[in-house]
């Protein structure tokens, strides 16, 4: 059946690019933490953070950086938990190249988001690529797709409105840069569209690939 084939090829496949996103935002961490700590802004600022002002008088690299740095042990265990629990299972089911364009190009949605439209002075965090793998769970989860069998769709929708809810509501509390959590998350469903509108056939999927590699090569 359909289910047991998706259950197969789901167990066959690794996690590399999860592991290596997890690795690049510990390794970060611990030199926030020896140059002075994750909650110095200076620290932050020196290492990458967002500011909306050094971004805007050029320093674009900010945009992706600042994905890959934590502000405190709470944040930086909560978001690689989740990249771990959410992200291991689309790395899985899309694959390393969408999987890698999908969390690269909503972190850059959610950090363009809080530059133009965000109140925060200094914005750190992979939430806003987090955000963008619910954004693609939505997509996929919405629409019908070869790379989902009927029943683990419907019940991802299921999980996904819920996680959606739960952290929408956690976005709005203090601290948080909420408008890079949206931009995140819309950045995440953009992609996500565009895996399930070439994945309805098998030539164009298998083409897509070449695209997604190289998408994901650019953004890195």
């Amino acid at each position: 059946s359909d289910l047991l084939s998706f259950q197969i090829n789901y167990n066959k496949r690794n996690i590399k690019a999860t592991w290596i996103i997890a690795l690049v935002i510990v390794v970060n961490f611990l030199l926030e933490e020896y140059f002075g700590g994750s909650q110095n802004s200076a620290v932050l600022v020196r290492m990458g953070a967002n500011v909306s002002a050094k971004v805007l008088e050029g320093e674009a690299y900010r945009l992706f950086s600042s994905v890959f740095l934590h502000a405190g042990w709470l944040h930086v265990l909560f978001n690689t938990y989740v990249l771990f629990a959410l992200g291991g299972f689309f790395n899985r089911i899309l694959g390393e190249s969408r999987y890698v364009s999908t969390m690269l190009f909503s972190g850059l949605c959610g950090s363009l988001a809080s530059v133009f439209l965000g109140k925060s002075g200094i914005s750190v965090g992979a939430s806003g690529a987090i955000w963008g793998i619910f954004g693609a769970s939505l997509a996929l989860s919405i629409f019908k797709t070869p790379l989902l069998p009927e029943p683990v769709r419907l019940s991802l929708r299921r999980v996904t409105l819920i996680n959606l809810a739960i952290n929408l509501g956690i976005s709005f509390l203090p601290m948080i840069d909420m408008w890079a959590h949206i931009g995140g998350g819309v950045g995440g469903f953009l992609m996500g569209l565009l895996i399930v509108l070439l994945s309805q056939n098998q030539n164009t999927y298998r083409m897509s690939s070449y695209f997604f590699r190289v998408l994901s090569l650019v953004l890195i």
